[in-house]
C-alpha cells in the first residue's frame, strides 16, 4: 500500500470518528437546553436485588419527573415483590431528556431523598445508616 493510499484512509477513519463525536456534541447541547424546562427532566430508578441469584427481582420506576417518586415507587415495588422489609440492592440512578440525552444523577442529588424515603418505608436497610454517615 502506497503512503497516499494509507494517508487517505487514516484521514476518512479520523473524519468518520470525529462524525460520531461532532453527534454526540451536538445531543449534549440539545439536552442543556432542555434541562433548563425542569419538566423535560424524566428519572428512572433501578434497584438491582443483590439475591437475584437466589429468586430476589430488581424493581424499576422509570420517566417519572418527581425524583423522590420514582425513588419511592422503585422501594415500594422492591418491598412488594420481594417480600422484604430491607432494600439489599445496588442502585442506579438515572435522568432522560425529551433528545435522548442522560446520564447518572450524582449522589449527593438523589441519596438525601433515598435517605428519606427508606426511613418512612424500609427504616431497617443496612445502608441507611452508612448512607446517613456519607453525607
Amino acid at each position: 500500500m502506497d503512503d497516499e493510499i494509507l494517508q487517505r484512509e487514516v484521514t476518512l477513519a479520523l473524519e468518520k470518528e470525529l462524525q460520531g463525536y461532532q453527534s454526540t456534541v451536538d445531543l449534549l447541547k440539545q439536552g442543556l437546553k432542555e434541562a433548563k424546562n425542569r419538566a423535560n427532566i424524566k428519572f428512572n430508578v433501578h434497584l438491582r436485588c443483590i439475591w437475584a441469584d437466589h429468586g430476589g427481582r430488581d424493581a424499576k420506576a422509570e420517566r417519572t419527573r418527581d425524583l423522590e417518586k420514582a425513588l419511592k415507587n422503585a422501594v415500594t415495588r422492591y418491598l412488594k415483590i420481594n417480600k422484604r422489609s430491607d432494600v439489599q440492592a445496588q442502585w442506579q440512578v438515572t435522568f432522560q431528556l425529551p433528545c435522548g440525552a442522560g446520564g447518572k444523577v450524582p449522589d449527593k442529588v438523589w441519596k438525601p431523598l433515598a435517605i428519606k424515603v427508606l426511613e418512612k418505608y424500609a427504616p431497617s436497610t443496612s445502608s441507611l445508616q452508612r448512607w446517613k454517615g456519607e453525607l
